[in-house]
């Protein structure tokens, strides 16, 4: 039987994830998650579906497992921002059959959370290297946390594909922290397109690993930030 995830229902996941949508008028369509309970979730499309429309959403939390499941569209609003060129529709939906499919997902997504420790998410900017195909690509992290880090890519850079194992490097260079190297595991893309469509930052969300003691020095890092960021806020 499937176990229902261990957060409150109250309390919405919050994580950027693209969502691949079936519906009887396309079969090519792609959505933004940005939280999700229990019962619904909320999407961002790039246009509005009817009022009790049912579609089937394929999603991949932690590129391992793929989840397929119905829900029923509750309503659809524009959120159109010109000044910062923002249009796009924020869709509210209700879970429908293969429920199950569903609730897995939802700890699927609720263990991905805790690996990238998403309830500790930091917002700094720190310098990252990449590794890939055989060149050194910089640029930066948006935020980080025990677990992962949201990095930044260029519209026009070839970067790695998600289920994907790269080298990398965070810190140092011209920032006041230290370097640590190590590898990460990319777990989902924002394609540039979807970015710009959502309003949100392009770029690779990355599960990092480091070796033990470099493991331990990155966590007290965070937990350092952390800290001073409580003390400010």
């Amino acid at each position: 039987m499937t176990q229902t995830p261990t957060h409150p229902a109250s309390i919405p996941l919050r994580l950027q994830l693209r969502l691949d949508i079936l519906n009887s008028k396309s079969e090519d369509e792609s959505a933004l998650l940005m939280s999700a309970d229990r019962h619904k979730l909320v999407f961002r499309a790039h246009r509005p579906f009817a009022p009790d429309e049912t579609i089937t959403i394929i999603a991949e939390p932690s590129m391992q497992h793929q989840y397929r499941f119905d829900t029923h569209i509750v309503h659809s609003q524009r959120i159109l921002i010109p000044e910062q060129q923002l249009d796009y529709f924020e869709i509210h939906a209700e879970v429908g059959t293969n429920e199950d499919q569903y609730l897995e997902f939802l700890t699927g997504l609720h263990q991905t959370c805790q690996e990238l420790g998403e309830d500790v998410r930091l917002y700094v900017r720190l310098p990252v290297t990449l590794a890939h195909n055989n060149r050194a690509i910089n640029t930066h992290c948006e935020n980080i946390s025990v677990g992962g880090a949201f990095i930044e890519y260029d519209a026009h850079t070839d970067l790695p594909k998600p289920k994907s194992d790269i080298d990398l490097s965070i810190g140092g260079a011209e920032s006041t922290s230290p370097c640590f190297k190590g590898k990460g595991n990319v777990l989902y893309t924002i394609t540039p397109q979807d970015a710009e469509r959502f309003g949100v930052q392009p770029g690779l969300g990355i599960r990092l690993h480091f070796d033990e003691s470099t493991r331990q020095q990155w966590t007290d890092y965070v937990e350092t930030l952390r800290r001073e960021a409580l003390a400010t806020s």
